[in-house]
């Protein structure tokens, strides 16, 4: 895996209710964002391999995640919004009808790259 600098910021212990590999989005169900553009609790840091673990996840600030397959085609620049693919990877986000999860803080044009983002749900803002 490759390792990438990052900053931090508020982290919590959730409660594991599947199995998840690091740096993916977290749902408030304690699994994968499963669902693309939905809501997230935060990132994984630490990878769960079962059931009922107590798991690491970052809340707000600048946290590693991997891009989804959607961004080979929708590349992610530096101050692009993003959400969640239906995989928990971090993918260009519609800010009319996604749920904005945080800004790219690194540029991307591929599936599984790992870039940094600024964690901060800004929810769904519709264009002007």
């Amino acid at each position: 895996m490759t390792e990438i600098a990052y900053k931090g910021g508020m982290q919590t212990t959730i409660t594991s209710t599947a199995a998840f590999s690091n740096y993916l989005f977290i749902g408030f169900d304690g699994a994968l964002a499963g669902t693309e553009g939905e809501a997230a609790r935060g990132i994984s840091l630490e990878a769960s391999t079962a059931t009922g673990q107590s798991r690491t996840i970052g809340t707000v600030g600048e946290f590693p995640i991997y891009t989804g397959s959607d961004v080979a085609t929708s590349n992610i620049a530096v101050g692009s919004p993003v959400t969640t693919d239906a995989t928990g990877k971090a993918i260009l986000a519609n800010a009319d009808t996604d749920y904005v999860l945080g800004r790219a803080l690194n540029a991307s044009t591929a599936a599984d790259e790992l870039i940094v983002i600024c964690l901060n749900a800004e929810g769904r803002i519709a264009s002007s």
